[in-house]
């Protein structure tokens, strides 16, 4: 969607902030200005931070407290995603933990209901595993 005021961008940043917590260490809430929202992050590798720009044509690392990201600076990105993906694999292995906490999750919570299916279909009433095969 287009984000078409500063206090839409504003938005849009805190609330991919809000979605990442899981990756960075702390981030400032943003601010804008000349239509771009603006906010530091302090990455969970070395607690470096790095100043995130976002505008209308995506996120860009705008300064950095680490020469190793200088390379980053102006680097357009399409998603905060791939702007720390790009700059950090502690948040790399962060996500990826988080990821596979939500699978387990939903995995245990479909072994549940499969359980109380089981349990509920011992009575007969709809267990298509029981009757015979043509």
């Amino acid at each position: 969607d287009q984000i078409t005021t500063a206090a839409g961008l504003v938005a849009e940043l805190t609330a991919e902030l809000k979605t990442h917590t899981y990756g960075i260490h702390s981030y400032e809430l943003p601010a804008t200005i000349e239509f771009k929202a603006y906010t530091t992050v302090t990455l969970l590798d070395d607690r470096a931070s790095i100043v995130v720009a976002l505008s209308r044509s995506g996120y860009v690392v705008t300064q950095e407290s680490d020469p190793k990201y200088k390379r980053f600076v102006d680097m357009p990105f399409e998603t905060l995603t791939a702007l720390l993906s790009a700059l950090s694999p502690a948040f790399n292995s962060a996500m990826h933990q988080a990821l596979s906490t939500r699978l387990m999750a939903i995995a245990a919570a479909q072994q549940e209901d499969d359980d109380e299916e089981d349990g509920n279909a011992e009575d007969g009433s709809d267990d298509d595993d029981s009757k015979p095969q043509e």
